[in-house]
């Protein structure tokens, strides 16, 4: 017997404008994302107090469409002289592409 089987679960997008220092997910929020979940799999009938961990990042986006939030394509770097920008999907990866970048630009 396994204590630490589990299924992991995500990843939802909803549009968050405040502070990310905030940020949380929102009782609608967990209840919609239960509900797609349960919706793909019938058997499994997930409820909130069957979630012992919830994970929560903050992406970019340009706005929000009639499927959801519009992301930022994957990552795009542009570097001039000492100016470098770098457009990303995901916050969470900052360091990593941080590393990647002072290995490929020179300065």
């Amino acid at each position: 017997e396994n204590d630490n089987a589990g299924t992991a679960i995500g990843t939802f997008y909803y549009m968050y404008d405040g502070n990310p220092d905030e940020a949380k997910v929102t009782d609608k929020e967990l209840d919609e994302s239960l509900a797609l979940v349960n919706k793909a799999f019938p058997k499994l009938q997930a409820k909130k107090e069957d979630i012992i961990r919830i994970e929560l990042g903050i992406l970019p986006a340009c706005g929000e469409d009639e499927k959801g939030p519009v992301l930022y394509g994957s990552e795009k770097i542009k570097a001039k002289d000492n100016y470098i920008e770098v457009l990303s999907t995901k916050f969470t990866t900052f360091r990593s592409q941080a590393r990647h970048i002072l290995t490929k630009c020179k300065f």
